[in-house]
């Protein structure tokens, strides 16, 4: 699956990220840890968007569950999590160090397993 993130600068200088990894969750369950984000530049006031291909793994899950997740209901609800770290320069002078954290929920479809 390819996955699209977004990094949105809204202070008054350039966010300059370090990498990063971002983890996908099912029920509390890791589904895909190591999604690798590389380090790189957001200028100010833009938007810096990156594309991750990302392979969906149920080692984790316990017995039958995404199984009967998929019996049940149509979507299949993951949760999204990363905590991008850097810096932003004001003024070509100072710099701050910022954290950034994601949470986000992705509904997967039936239709992307081929069901």
């Amino acid at each position: 699956m390819i996955v699209e993130f977004s990094v949105k600068n809204a202070n008054i200088g350039c966010y300059k990220y370090r990498n990063s990894t971002i983890g996908f969750f099912y029920q509390d369950y890791v589904v895909r840890e190591e999604a690798a984000v590389t380090k790189g530049k957001a200028n100010m006031p833009w938007t810096k968007t990156f594309i991750i291909p990302v392979d969906f793994n149920s080692i984790n899950l316990p017995g039958d569950a995404l199984g009967s997740e998929l019996r049940q209901h149509t979507w299949i609800p993951l949760t999204c999590r990363a905590t991008l770290r850097g810096k932003v320069t004001l003024m070509l002078i100072f710099k701050k160090n910022k954290v950034t954290n994601m949470n986000c929920t992705i509904n997967l479809s039936k239709m992307t397993f081929g069901q």
